[in-house]
């Protein structure tokens, strides 16, 4: 599979979603936190969903995100 790209921006934070592979009907890929330089993989959708929402939930670097 292709790797596809796509920039998200909520709630004042951006987010450059990376899909590397999709299986078992979700997408594994890589997510960057543009404003902190950070990146960390995810292993499906909802996992990548809870990562943006801890983020924007407090602006600030969280465990997940070191």
């Amino acid at each position: 599979m292709e790797e596809n790209r796509q920039m998200i921006r909520a709630n004042g934070q951006s987010f450059l979603i990376e899909i590397k592979c999709t299986q078992n009907s979700t997408w594994q890929g890589v997510i960057t936190w543009v404003e902190k330089k950070q990146s960390l993989p995810f292993r499906s959708v909802l996992e990548m969903i809870r990562l943006m929402d801890s983020a924007m939930a407090s602006g600030a670097v969280l465990p997940g995100w070191e």
